[in-house]
């Protein structure tokens, strides 16, 4: 299910760990997720922004084998 869960700014620059002016820029310049308006405030979901840290780290992400749980 997807995660619908809504982020504001300070909580999304802690997620991905960018200050808000980097997001902002990256914004602009199409390298980000865009924010969503509800009437005077802005959210982005959480899910997009997972998909964008997948993407940009370039991680494949694959479940674990019993095996590699057991050496966690």
């Amino acid at each position: 299910m997807t995660n619908l869960r809504r982020l504001r700014i300070d909580q999304v620059a802690d997620k991905v760990a960018l200050p808000r002016s980097t997001i902002y820029e990256k914004i602009k310049a199409g390298n980000f997720p865009a924010q969503y308006k509800d009437g005077s405030s802005s959210f982005w979901f959480e899910h997009e922004l997972d998909a964008w840290l997948i993407k940009v780290h370039d991680l494949h992400l694959e479940p674990m084998t019993e095996n590699e749980e057991e050496t966690a």
